[in-house]
């Protein structure tokens, strides 16, 4: 994660050079991102990257934190609204829980991440470690900054309590569908229909949740 001295940027630095990763992660997979072009972008020197960052993988884990920071916003999705798990008294229907993942995958296709959040899917995902994200460590627990409760694209928090077997297959579902949904040109409603019909059928018609 990024060191104390990235930390105490000026804030219009500290932009800059974030936006010099964004740039560089949302064009190019991991295994070709270059530091040349960030350090370029950004103004800084290679020495000062390094200062900041361990490596390339490492400013990626935190601009992904970033990302997840913001598209599980409350102003972009509720807590429950992607993992599937009825808090509520009078429960949810399959419906319901559809159009809040439709509606959060039309919110995070609007923002400044999603060409980033796409390329992860498509290129990175299974070469980039970002378990630490969903863990409350010494990084996110000390510093009120972009992982303080990190989630996963399914909504998913560290420290919850365990789900039943209905439960976990209600949000590995959605989980699922969240992420061949932000494919680049995925069938958005396509997506969401088969999503339908398999919580109907997992939850029964009315799709309320064990």
């Amino acid at each position: 994660m990024p060191s104390e001295t990235f930390d105490h940027l000026q804030p219009a630095k500290k932009e800059t050079v974030t936006r010099a990763l964004l740039d560089e992660f949302s064009a190019h997979p991991l295994a070709q991102a270059q530091v040349a072009r960030i350090v370029k972008a950004a103004g800084i020197s290679r020495g000062a990257f390094y200062t900041y960052f361990n490596d390339l993988q490492d400013a990626y884990t935190y601009l992904y934190a970033l990302a997840l920071e913001e598209v599980h916003s409350p102003t972009i999705v509720g807590e429950d609204a992607s993992s599937g798990v009825s808090r509520s008294s009078s429960g949810t229907t399959c419906q319901r829980r559809v159009d809040a993942i439709v509606a959060f995958v039309l919110s995070v296709r609007s923002s400044k991440y999603y060409r980033l959040l796409a390329n992860h899917i498509v290129n990175n995902e299974s070469c980039v470690d970002t378990a630490p994200l969903m863990r409350v460590g010494a990084w996110s627990a000390g510093r009120g900054d972009a992982t303080q409760g990190a989630r996963g694209l399914d909504g998913s928090k560290p420290g919850a309590p365990d789900l039943n077997p209905v439960q976990w297959a209600v949000m590995t579902l959605s989980h699922e569908a969240i992420k061949e949904a932000l494919a680049p040109d995925a069938p958005l409603r396509e997506i969401a229909g088969r999503l339908s019909v398999a919580l109907r059928a997992l939850l029964g018609e009315n799709g309320r949740g064990a």
